[in-house]
């Protein structure tokens, strides 16, 4: 029987242990914090997104990794991920393309691992920081003639060694170090000699420069986002933004920060131009509003304003135009309310950092693609490691699609490392 060291608890490293048992093999997960799937509790806040039914799922990858993933996902995809759940006894449904458990609660997933986990008798050691991998060559027991010598992996912790035919390295990234995914598994990865892309925080809040995000903070706004960079259209998002003491967050933010956060690596220059009314033209918001200042002459800017924007950001729209809180809106000409219309139909903000790792949901960089076979994720340089989750230099935007990612490879180096293929 194969062992089987699977360095990690989370999504991935639960999925792995539970594809390798299934096919005969020994598990044993370790897993630094007190209990695993910590970081499975805190996703789709709380409720679990587990995976994305969209037909185009790799789309929602980086485009120099969609190739790599659409041929994983051909192995296991969120229909499998959906079967998977099922056929354990847990109810899925369905958002739109967002796939939830029935119970809207992340630990009823958790949950029901745990039980998998125990039905195959898969050891689970908590508390085991692993601190170094390293493989040997070790007699066959066996005396036939010919017999190949095979490869043994010692997999060291803090206080203890393990011996493993495969290791499976499914340690996470370096988002939201407090769950367990301190980046330990890099430096295990970087050791072995594999190459890595210089990690950096992605589905995170942006910080900007200047005072206007200050001045809205606590507000929510539905706009159309479109990330420059170097004065390039990269990506244009659409939905809720949260804007901040320090900058903007919320999904809409999240969707293009991993672009913009690897962009400020580069020193490039990075901004994000809003549509603060994506439902409505430039000519007919200046329309609207002059049509409402002459309607009643005794109207203020302020108050004409505020029928269609909320009060702070009438504030933050009369200061950029220079208008004073008691001018009267009938004095101002179709051309200045054109101009306010084209400053919310394209206002600037300048990109300038992001929040930390601890505010991360996952990565952006890892090992690079080019040290794993693409359809077993094993090492190129060490038969018998496989890289699985988000050690991997794989991210996706929210939706799903990291969570699905965790499935797919967890299922896929589990099954080759207890084929042994």
């Amino acid at each position: 029987m194969r062992q089987i060291a699977v360095i990690g608890g989370g999504p991935s490293g639960m999925m792995a242990a539970i594809a390798a048992a299934r096919e005969g093999a020994a598990v044993t997960i370790l897993e630094q914090k007190e209990k695993p799937g910590k970081k499975l509790l805190m996703t789709g806040n709380g409720r679990c997104n587990l995976t994305n039914r969209s037909a185009s799922l790799e789309e929602g990858y980086g485009q120099q990794a969609r190739i790599f993933v659409r041929e994983c996902l051909e192995q296991f995809g969120a229909k499998d991920t959906v079967h998977f759940f099922e056929s354990l006894g847990m109810k899925t449904k369905n958002r739109e393309a967002l796939v939830y458990p029935l119970t809207d609660q992340a630990s009823t997933v958790l949950e029901i691992l745990l039980l998998e986990l125990r039905r195959w008798k898969i050891k689970i050691k908590c508390g085991e920081r692993v601190v170094k991998l390293c493989c040997n060559l070790e007699e066959q027991t066996k005396k036939c003639e010919g017999e190949e010598k095979k490869k043994r992996w010692t997999v060291k912790t803090e206080g203890w060694s393990y011996q493993a035919d495969c290791v499976i390295l499914a340690a996470g990234s370096k988002a939201a170090p407090a769950t367990g995914s301190d980046g330990s598994g890099y430096q295990l990865a970087e050791n072995l000699g594999l190459k890595i892309k210089k990690p950096l925080p992605a589905l995170v809040p942006l910080k900007c420069s200047g005072k206007m995000t200050a001045m809205l903070a606590g507000l929510r706004s539905s706009v159309k986002l479109t990330l420059w960079v170097n004065g390039k259209k990269v990506q244009q998002e659409e939905g809720e933004l949260q804007w901040t003491e320090y900058g903007i967050s919320g999904i809409v933010v999240f969707q293009v920060s991993a672009k913009a956060v690897r962009a400020l690596e580069e020193k490039k220059k990075v901004e994000v131009e809003l549509d603060l009314l994506p439902s409505m033209e430039a000519g007919e918001i200046a329309q609207f509003l002059e049509k409402t200042a002459k309607n009643d002459e005794k109207k203020t800017v302020e108050e004409c304003l505020m029928g269609v924007f909320p009060k702070k950001m009438v504030s933050v729209l009369m200061g950029e135009m220079g208008w004073n809180k008691g001018d009267s809106a009938g004095k101002h000409p179709r051309e200045e309310w054109d101009k306010l219309s084209r400053k919310c139909k394209g206002m600037r903000l300048f990109i300038t950092g992001s929040k930390s790792f601890e505010q991360a949901q996952v990565c952006s960089g890892g090992v690079e693609l080019s040290e794993v076979d693409g359809k077993t994720l094993e090492s190129k340089r060490h038969g018998g490691l496989y890289l699985s989750g988000e050690i991997l230099d794989i991210d996706g935007i929210c939706g799903g699609y990291n969570l699905q990612w965790a499935w797919t490879s967890g299922y896929i180096c589990g099954t080759y490392a207890a084929k042994g293929k």
